[in-house]
This record gives structure tokens, C-alpha cells and sequence, in this order.
């Protein structure tokens, strides 16, 4: 009696590892598969917080904008009394 938990079964072949080579696989593929799952949350919040950074940028820039062209009024308001 082996004293694993998984049977083998002997194949035409005669070679008992073909059920460990299949639950190795299956194995091997559900972590490939929750590595994989990780790694797309991972990339999905850097790209939001990628996002979230052009977006402030943008904001500020468009404030920078605004405050430049206030200045040029109050210049042009007051800068040639």
C-alpha cells in the first residue's frame, strides 16, 4: 500500500507516475493560474494610480494656467500706473 494519498494506477506502459505527473500539472497550473490572477490585480492598480497622477497633473497644471493668466491681468491692470 503506497503511502501516498493519491492512487497509481499502472498505464499500458506499465509506468505508475503517470497519475502524480497529471496532479503535479494540475498543481503547477492552478498556481501559474493565481501567480497570473496576482500579477493582473498588481498591474490594474498601477495603471488606476497611473491615472490618478495625470489626472492631479493635469488639475495642477490648469490651476498654474489660471494663476499665469491672472497675473497678466493684474499686470496689465496695474503694472503700467
Amino acid at each position: 500500500m503506497p503511502s501516498s494519498i493519491l492512487p497509481s494506477f499502472q498505464n499500458k506502459q506499465g509506468s505508475k507516475s503517470t497519475i502524480y505527473f497529471e496532479a503535479n500539472r494540475d498543481i503547477r497550473n492552478g498556481c501559474y493560474r493565481r501567480w497570473q490572477y496576482q500579477r493582473t490585480q498588481k498591474n490594474q492598480e498601477i495603471t488606476s494610480k497611473l491615472r490618478l497622477i495625470k489626472q492631479i497633473d493635469i488639475i495642477f497644471r490648469q490651476f498654474e494656467y489660471q494663476g499665469q493668466e491672472h497675473l497678466r491681468k493684474l499686470y496689465n491692470e496695474y503694472g503700467n500706473s
